[in-house]
């Protein structure tokens, strides 16, 4: 429940948070080492962090991002044999996708979510960061994870993109300058 109202107030009153220099590599591996004991054991769960990565960012903020993602890719998996990939790199302006706004800077940091779980459906991938929408019918989930996400990419000025294909999975791709 207490997450719950977290996650409700994260995305109910965007505020100013406390941003700094961050080694996004130990942050995002830091919440992998967490939720890799975590994971039922049908999902293998893999990490490739280059170092080298540095944000002006929230390090909870972006620790938020990474484990929404995850978990997301893990309930698509079910109970499935299933693999979760989580790649950081470092990309020029021309290699984010075109979005309004365009490119404010010339290098992002680009974290790559994939999964081998169901995929998404076509006509599910426009309401994919509305509140409270889900794709799961069986009422686990709020519907609330991608839409935090969204919130939080979009404070930074990043930009999200999914491609999915039902029955091959789901990659995620958020960048930020």
């Amino acid at each position: 429940a207490s997450a719950l109202v977290r996650e409700i107030r994260e995305f109910s009153q965007p505020r100013a948070s406390e941003r700094a220099v961050v080694a996004v590599a130990g942050t995002i591996g830091s919440a992998i080492q967490l939720l890799r004991s975590t994971m039922p054991k049908n999902i293998a769960l893999e990490a490739r962090l280059d170092p080298r990565v540095t944000m002006f960012t929230n390090a909870t903020q972006l620790q938020q991002v990474v484990t929404n993602l995850v978990l997301n890719a893990a309930q698509a998996i079910g109970d499935a044999p299933g693999r979760i990939d989580v790649v950081l790199d470092d990309v020029g302006a021309t290699d984010v996708p075109d979005a309004t706004p365009r490119p404010l800077a010339e290098r992002y940091a680009r974290l790559t979510v994939s999964d081998t779980g169901r995929g998404i459906a076509a006509d599910a991938m426009p309401r994919l960061f509305e509140p409270f929408y889900t794709t799961r019918g069986d009422g686990t989930g709020s519907g609330l994870g991608l839409a935090v996400v969204n919130g939080i990419v979009r404070r930074y000025h990043g930009i999200i993109a999914v491609d999915s294909t039902p029955g091959s999975g789901t990659t995620v791709r958020v960048y930020w300058p």
